[in-house]
């Protein structure tokens, strides 16, 4: 049962790393990696060798993922890696009491993707690009603050950040409600 409370805790951090909260929690976490390595005494969570993870509309593959706890077992940040690390959502539209959410695709890539759960900050490090529908973003480093929406790209002496907006009438990278 240990490994069960782990993977729920993945689950949370799914969830929040990208916003996606509307999403039916009861569907299945599948998890599959070459290795696992839950270390309750030094409290990381280790996944390595062709990470899948999926959860509902979720997915997320690395080459390894890291997850930290503190002392209480909540999450102090996970780490996926890979060449690229990838996360995926694809479209979901859920309808709860007089209000329609409908969540649009949307994929993220870098070489290191962090998740800081205690600031609500997700950072994409190292060839970043993420995409929601015709709408874009690409730069070495991208850094976005679930909290206030700001999203942060740093160039590097060799890179620049291209942002394409196709829709400027649109809230794009966002999710939008609808009344019924």
């Amino acid at each position: 049962m240990k490994i069960n409370y782990y993977v729920l805790i993945i689950l949370i951090l799914l969830y929040a790393s990208i916003g996606q909260a509307q999403q039916a929690t009861n569907a299945p976490l599948n998890i599959s990696s070459e290795k696992s390595d839950i270390n309750r005494n030094e409290h990381i969570a280790t996944f390595s060798g062709s990470v899948v993870l999926t959860q509902g509309e979720t997915h997320l593959t690395a080459d390894r993922l890291l997850i930290y706890f503190d002392d209480h077992n909540q999450i102090k940040q996970a780490h996926a890696f890979g060449n690229p690390a990838k996360y995926w959502t694809t479209n979901t539209t859920t309808a709860t009491n007089s209000k329609t959410t409908t969540t649009n695709s949307m994929f993220a890539e870098a070489t290191t993707i962090k998740y800081f759960p205690l600031t609500h900050k997700v950072s994409l490090i190292g060839n970043a690009k993420a995409t929601q529908n015709r709408n874009s973003i690409q730069g070495p480093n991208i850094e976005y603050d679930l909290n206030t929406g700001n999203l942060l790209s740093t160039g590097d002496k060799n890179g620049r950040t291209t942002i394409v907006i196709e829709n400027t009438d649109s809230n794009w990278f966002a999710t939008t409600n609808k009344a019924s």
